[in-house]
């Protein structure tokens, strides 16, 4: 049975491969994985189901181009590389070493995060392959691979030159010791952290602005039917960039509240 898997594995592999001359044709795209570790049942939904839709196209008699590629961006891969580099890491070794069972002689080439990459990219494409995804190998590549950084660049300053990209201050989470900004993939503990952000609403009453009434749904604004004060707080005029504001004192938690009708 297993010398009929291998055969025919082989013989779909160059069925796969699109013809891009062809009158009827379709593009099918999918986002791209990050190989910093082994696959695992999230991606086995992720890529059988763009590769149903390829079959059917298929079928239809349309030549299918279903890509693969590899997202490198970002830091998780370098941060992996610096652990171990920097004494082996324990519990980074014992994950690569006993969950995904690298071989020591590979993990020992760990330290160079592109070693991490070419490993577990050559993985995908294993376990891709053993599925039997529908996939044109001919067609794979990273995002850190010099055309495609190049495009990506392209792209970007397209999209400025349109002023469709602008630069601007927003907070971030941020590595200290990477000196980087950092999303939740490169992030060893905390992930479940989350930078909230809340608008203020003024609403005035005579000469003085009542805030700050904060929200995270701005747009129910329009709905406020009504302000509520604290009876048992005693409330300070201010001045605040030249206007009059009525706030609460600084030790005082409870402020003002507003009901938005729903």
């Amino acid at each position: 049975m297993k010398n009929f898997e291998q055969k025919y594995k082989e013989i779909w592999r160059s069925q796969f491969e699109s013809d891009p001359s062809a009158n009827k044709k379709f593009y099918l795209n999918v986002a791209y994985p990050y190989p910093s570790g082994a696959m695992h049942v999230g991606h086995g939904r992720t890529y059988i189901v763009p590769d149903v839709i390829g079959r059917f196209w298929r079928m239809k008699g349309y030549q299918v181009l279903y890509p693969m590629a590899f997202h490198v961006t970002g830091t998780p891969v370098i941060g992996i590389s610096r652990r171990i580099a920097a004494g082996g890491d324990e519990k980074t070794v014992r994950l690569y070493s006993d969950l995904y069972r690298v071989p020591q002689e590979t993990l020992d080439t760990f330290t160079e995060p592109m070693s991490i990459v070419r490993h577990f990219s050559q993985e995908y494409e294993r376990v891709m392959s053993r599925c039997g995804l529908s996939i044109d190998w001919r067609r794979r590549f990273t995002t850190v691979d010099p055309t495609y950084s190049k495009f990506i660049e392209w792209q970007y300053l397209h999209l400025h030159d349109q002023n469709r990209v602008v630069r601007g201050a927003h907070p971030v989470k941020y590595c200290m010791g990477c000196d980087n900004p950092v999303g939740d993939h490169d992030l060893l503990e905390g992930e479940h952290a989350e930078i909230v952000k809340y608008v203020l609403v003024m609403f005035s009453w005579n000469d003085y602005i009542i805030p700050p009434c904060a929200t995270l749904r701005p747009e129910t604004t329009y709905g406020v039917t009504n302000l509520w004060v604290n009876p048992d707080v005693t409330y300070q005029k201010v001045r605040v960039d030249g206007q009059k504001w009525i706030l609460s004192p600084l030790k005082q938690r409870k402020r003002f509240a507003c009901r938005t009708m729903r």
